[in-house]
């Protein structure tokens, strides 16, 4: 299911981990695990976002850059990237605020097509709709302008002055959409103009005062009729030739390559043996990615990071009328585990690469005395990977809004007959972290951080514009510090 994101900022802090991670990306410690959370860039003193993370003091500024994966049919030039400025000043900022020494670091998201929108807007993006000839120069003059202002920010305190995450959705929903009966973008026949474009873009670039001399076009990107795997490799390089200190990684989901999208997450969950479903999905996932040579070792473009999703919103968001629930959205400690195993099998088939966690849910199962008094926000994916001692044998203190609920299609969205919210969450895994079981019955008490550096995962992003997060947007956004607290009982430095 393709999703729309929202223009959302993200902030993030480090979690010390008792073991290491294997994962390295410059300017992110190796020894350390990153959780995000929402912001709106503001530095206004009054303003509940920007105060509250004073209170809650971070590591990392992370937003969508201007130029996002909706304005496919109305693009326009950026040469004022001020998304991408106002969050390199809000990261300074918030070092001084923070003073001894802190660092933020700035993560921007940045869009080159429109895979959050529709197949029709990717074809538009990729220069394959002749009713709109300007998208795909117009794409490049932006990044470029991102990759500038980045590079413009470098100094001897800052020499990774910004992280970049490239293009939400559009990996995902280019593979899933291409299935064997129906397949409109089809990614393996694709001719993209693409040195007509970069040329384009340069000329544009020195006619508006920010490019003396184009850089040279290597002998690969020459063509009108490039691949997509071509097409992403070029992006990579402009980046890299524009702001060579900032370290790139592209976003991917976890419901690639699938007609019926993450549910075939349930399916591995619910059926035996799940090993055969999980291989044959990190099998199809890596297939796709290595048809792009985009991801492998010896590569001179290759990302340093790839990200992988989960549905931002909080799976009890009263804005959904319930859509959070019914279709597949919320996972259990067995959907979970495939989940993991998933992340990691992709990650590992390329030497690993290093993986941020991208818009994970950051809302929890409220108890009863919950510092989060919120009757809309529940999830579970901080119940999961961090654990909840609060919280009693078979639910019994859990908010009745959550023990209350019922699925509506419980086998066409989770594969299963029982239509019980509460029965669902108290299943057990098949395998794995059955320690965690009470006479059958999962407890949700135990972390599972573990995972994530087995995962080889450098960075936790939490939720999204809508939900919750270490910090909210507003109030009605924030669990009073929840999150937060629990990251840093945990180990937050």
């Amino acid at each position: 299911m393709t999703r729309r994101l929202l223009p959302t900022v993200i902030l993030a802090s480090s979690l010390l981990l008792c073991q290491t991670s294997t994962a390295a990306v410059p300017g992110w410690s190796s020894g350390s695990i990153t959780s995000g959370s929402v912001s709106n860039a503001s530095s206004a003193a009054e303003e509940f976002n920007f105060k509250t993370l004073k209170e809650r003091p971070v590591k990392s500024v992370f937003t969508y850059a201007v130029g996002g994966g909706n304005d496919s049919y109305n693009i326009k030039k950026i040469s004022d990237p001020f998304k991408t400025i106002n969050l390199i000043k809000q990261a300074r900022s918030l070092e001084v605020s923070y003073g001894s020494g802190s660092k933020v670091m700035p993560v921007v998201v940045v869009y080159t097509a429109g895979g959050s929108s529709s197949d029709d807007a990717i074809l538009i993006d990729l220069d394959q709709n002749p009713d709109y000839p300007d998208n795909l120069w117009t794409r490049f003059y932006n990044i470029s302008r991102i990759a500038q202002v980045s590079e413009q920010n470098k100094d001897d305190d800052h020499p990774v002055p910004a992280t970049f995450i490239l293009n939400p959705d559009l990996l995902g929903e280019v593979h899933k959409s291409c299935q064997p009966q129906y397949c409109p973008i089809p990614y393996k026949s694709l001719k993209i103009p693409l040195v007509n474009a970069l040329n384009k873009a340069f000329m544009e670039l020195q006619n508006d005062g920010f490019m003396a001399t184009p850089p040279v076009i290597p002998d690969v990107f020459n063509t009108n009729e490039a691949s997509f795997g071509t097409y992403i490799n070029a992006i990579n390089w402009l980046l890299k030739t524009l702001s060579p200190s900032t370290p790139l990684g592209w976003q991917d989901n976890i419901w690639a390559g699938d007609a019926i999208g993450h549910r075939w997450i349930h399916r591995a969950a619910t059926e035996m043996p799940a090993e055969t479903i999980l291989k044959q999905h990190i099998r199809d996932e890596v297939t796709y990615l290595s048809s792009l040579n985009v991801f492998q070792t010896g590569n001179p473009y290759r990302p340093d990071f790839i990200a992988f999703d989960k549905w931002e919103r909080d799976c009890w968001d009263a804005g959904l009328e319930g859509a959070g629930i019914n279709n597949g959205y919320l996972y259990n400690a067995p959907a979970w585990e495939i989940y993991f195993d998933f992340v990691r099998g992709v990650s590992e088939a390329f030497s690993p690469l290093p993986v941020m966690l991208f818009q994970i849910p950051g809302g929890h199962m409220q108890v009863t005395g919950d510092l989060d008094q919120r009757q809309n926000h529940g999830s579970t994916a901080p119940d999961y990977i961090l654990g909840d001692t609060a919280i009693e044998p078979e639910l019994s203190n859990v908010q009745p809004y959550i023990m209350n609920t019922q699925f509506k299609n419980p086998q066409l969205d989770y594969n299963i007959a029982n239509p019980s919210v509460p029965q669902y969450l108290m299943t057990c895994p098949a395998k794995g972290d059955t320690e965690s079981c009470n006479n059958s019955v999962y407890t949700w008490h135990k972390s599972h951080w573990d995972k994530l550096v087995q995962s080889h995962v450098f960075a936790v992003m939490w939720g999204g514009g809508s939900t919750t997060s270490m910090v909210g947007l507003s109030p009605d956004l924030d669990d009073s510090g929840w999150l937060y607290q629990k990251l840093k009982a945990q180990g937050h430095d």
